[in-house]
């Protein structure tokens, strides 16, 4: 019988932080990547992962719902 709990080695390498998310990090370090490239990057891949729901993304970044809304407000006016 196998044991039903899962462990860490059971779930992909971006949930658990193993190796590609560094070798991620570095090459936007290699692509001179500002920490605001990477936050709305990440912001962005939040919301597609809630699929538009920016209550759930904001949940999963665990920032305020208004936080998110300034910054997307921000990111629109760049474009």
């Amino acid at each position: 019988m196998t044991d039903p709990k899962i462990t860490p080695a059971d779930l992909p390498d971006h949930l658990t932080g193993s190796q590609p998310q560094v070798a991620g990090l570095q090459a936007a370090l290699l692509r001179r990547c500002t920490l605001a490239d990477l936050e709305r990057a990440y912001i962005l891949l939040a919301l597609e992962w809630t699929e538009g729901k920016k209550t759930e993304a904001a949940d999963l970044l665990r920032i305020d719902r208004k936080t998110l809304y300034r910054k997307l407000a921000e990111y629109d006016k760049e474009v």
